[in-house]
């Protein structure tokens, strides 16, 4: 076999190579798209629909959410402008709840928005804990007497007794407001 002659190096280099871009995509999301995916939260959108809006890719979203959630400096950004935006959501609704509900003395449709669109903190009463404490019910009590109507606060109180299986019925006279 003969050997193939390999020239000596004679202390030139070649050309460097171009610096390559980074795999993967970009490593934050231009503040346009941002804004984007903020304005479809804010308009009711789940985050992963506002972030199609914005042009983000489900993959990519959902390595963005977790590289959020898991502290990561980069994908911080995205997950404060959710959380922004979903507060701003749930204002700009609890607004409309209140005007609806001095207006028709009835906010059942819009709250059942705020159940279905954030189900921890506004959930039906089948999501409730089994018992509630009894700062809890004179609480619920007054909101719904401030905002609907002491009929009103006394009928639900009296369904909510009903479906804890209870007998006691909460009023006006057992919860003063102050």
């Amino acid at each position: 076999m003969a050997r193939k002659k390999v020239p000596l190096p004679t202390g030139k280099r070649g050309p460097r190579p171009k610096a390559r871009p980074p795999m993967g995509g970009p490593k934050v999301i231009a503040q346009k798209s941002l804004d984007i995916l903020a304005q479809g939260i804010r308009e009711g959108l789940p985050p992963a629909r506002a972030a199609a809006l914005a042009g983000i890719s489900h993959r990519t979203w959902d390595r963005y959410r977790q590289r959020g959630q898991a502290g990561d400096p980069i994908y911080r950004e995205i997950e404060e402008v959710i959380r922004k935006a979903e507060a701003e959501d749930q204002e700009r609704t609890l607004k409309a709840i209140k005007a609806y509900a001095h207006a028709k003395r009835d906010a059942r449709t819009l709250l059942d928005r705020m159940g279905r669109r954030y189900p921890t903190e506004w959930g039906r009463g089948d999501l409730l804990p089994a018992q509630l404490q009894e700062s809890q019910v004179a609480l619920l009590f007054n909101l719904i007497a401030e905002e609907c109507g002491v009929d009103a606060a006394e009928e639900i109180a009296r369904r909510f007794a009903a479906a804890q299986g209870s007998s006691a019925v909460p009023t006006a006279a057992d919860h003063p407001e102050g």
